[in-house]
């Protein structure tokens, strides 16, 4: 409630959508949608091994996201306001060291490796790195509205929204340089958008430490027990208990994936939303990495390509400012299935678009901004009701297990299928792989009566399991607390 009284309460640099600005103008200097025409121009990759490179990236972004996470929730306990935000830059550092890697080929006598396997190697590098940035600002931006009075976690689109606006613009800046200069513009990009990062990075956690003191000028210091019971009966997160640095012992980890694990999938309509997550997630990835390829074989140029981003924001933004009252209407199942039902409609409408009609094009970009807007919503609602205080970005490490786990399936299978058969058929089949997901969702909404209000049963579950989490860890804290004690006895 100090808060209240803080002069920074409601600045830019005190929230994370100045992080989302940030990292969304940098992901654009990286690759991002024009990823896979980098690949092909810089790299000259067909579409299949464009489509393993950024398999390998899915993959790796798969198995660091809950790593990350865990590493970013153990840094914010040895470092407070700093520890996330400092894990999220060095994953920025380390994506762009190497994204730069890939013009060394051109460079250096590297005969030894064949061209493919430089890239599928630094793509993967890549993949880890980025599991470092997003989910982490994910979780971050979770802990953050929970604990300020003005907004809660339903409140994420809200803070999310900037990052796609920019997304659109620095898109449609970046267009026109590549079709004038080329792919190689990105280097350059690459490391001012880094140092840009950097500096927001810079801002945003002096300003959560200036908070900081504030409310401990304010604030006397009461028992840490105290304010654990307290926090308990009024529903409010609490900050570590115990002044001792957080075990992230790889068995800790481990033991940790499978409790969270368990707390997600606890419910038949955990199950059905887990498994809808990764379906839907493999036909985005399909369109967000190799759609650009298709409309290039359509006669398209960048500047067109860059207008699609636009268009796909403009749908994009409403969602995620519109967020808490789609999830407080619906919930996160039914807002999944909105997204799923945007992306069957609009893979299917790319498979009649003739060659040489980008305008037809464009009038699917809307469900494209609907489709990614509802299912990121849905996606980050759905495991923010479910984790414990304290694990907010090993909870969306977790779910992006299942978001990028589909994302590797779809790209690798989507780019065989383009090559091997046609796009065409890659996206009537990524359609009914999508179809299969929203119909058992679903299935499973309607069989367990509970779960159509998303706010009954589910969310009692979650707050006894996390109760048992964190009261777990307080008496292990405790303990190591006293055992100096006993050894001086």
């Amino acid at each position: 409630d100090k808060l209240e009284n803080s002069p920074l309460r409601n600045a830019l640099i005190c929230k994370p959508r100045i992080l989302y600005i940030s990292t969304f103008i940098w992901l654009t200097a990286v690759g991002g949608r024009f990823l896979a025409p980098f690949l092909e121009h810089e790299a000259k990759l067909s579409t299949a091994q464009i489509g393993s490179c950024i398999a390998i990236q899915q993959i790796t972004i798969t198995l660091g996201s809950f790593v990350g996470g865990s590493l970013a929730d153990s840094m914010e306990g040895r470092y407070p306001q700093s520890g996330r935000a400092l894990v999220i830059f060095a994953g920025v550092v380390l994506s762009t060291i190497s994204f730069l890697l890939h013009g060394v080929f051109h460079v250096l006598p590297l005969s030894i490796f064949s061209t493919t396997l430089w890239h599928q190697i630094l793509q993967s590098f890549y993949g880890f790195a980025v599991s470092l940035v997003f989910p982490v600002l994910d979780g971050l931006t979770i802990e953050f509205l929970e604990n300020h009075p003005d907004f809660n976690r339903k409140d994420y689109g809200k803070e999310r929204l900037y990052g796609p606006l920019v997304w659109a613009f620095s898109n449609l800046i970046l267009s026109p340089f590549l079709d004038w200069i080329g792919f190689t513009v990105c280097y350059p990009l690459a490391v001012v958008t880094t140092s840009i990062v950097g500096y927001t990075v810079f801002v945003f956690v002096r300003s959560q430490q200036q908070i900081q003191d504030n409310l401990d000028d304010e604030t006397s210091h009461t028992d840490s027990e105290v304010e654990f019971v307290a926090s308990l009966t009024i529903g409010q997160p609490v900050q570590p208990v115990s002044e001792t640095e957080p075990n992230t012992s790889p068995l800790h980890l481990c033991s940790s994936l499978v409790l969270l694990m368990k707390i997600l999938v606890a419910t038949l309509y955990g199950i059905c939303f887990l498994f809808c997550l990764v379906c839907i997630s493999s036909g985005q990835a399909v369109v967000d990495n190799l759609v650009f390829l298709f409309f290039e074989a359509l006669g398209s140029s960048w500047i067109v390509m860059g207008i699609s981003v636009v268009i796909k924001i403009a749908f994009e933004v409403p969602v995620f400012y519109f967020g808490p009252f789609l999830l407080q209407r619906y919930g996160a199942g039914w807002v999944l299935i909105i997204s799923c039902v945007c992306y069957f409609t609009r893979a299917l409408s790319y498979t009649v678009i003739p060659k040489g009609h980008m305008l037809y094009v464009l009038l699917m970009e809307p469900l494209h901004g609907i489709t990614y807007g509802c299912s990121q919503i849905a996606m980050v609602d759905f495991v923010a009701e479910s984790m414990p205080p304290g694990y907010e970005a090993s909870g969306q490490g977790l779910i992006y297990l299942f978001k990028e786990g589909g994302g590797m399936l779809g790209v690798y299978l989507g780019g065989l299928a383009s090559d091997l058969v046609s796009p065409k058929f890659m996206f009537q089949m990524s359609a009914l792989v999508v179809c299969i997901g929203s119909a058992t969702l679903t299935l499973g909404m309607l069989l367990s009566r509970h779960r159509i209000d998303h706010n009954i049963l589910p969310q009692s579950e979650s707050v006894l399991a996390s109760t048992r989490i964190v009261e777990a860890e307080m008496v292990e804290n405790q303990e190591a607390r006293n055992e100096p004690k006993e050894h001086g006895r």
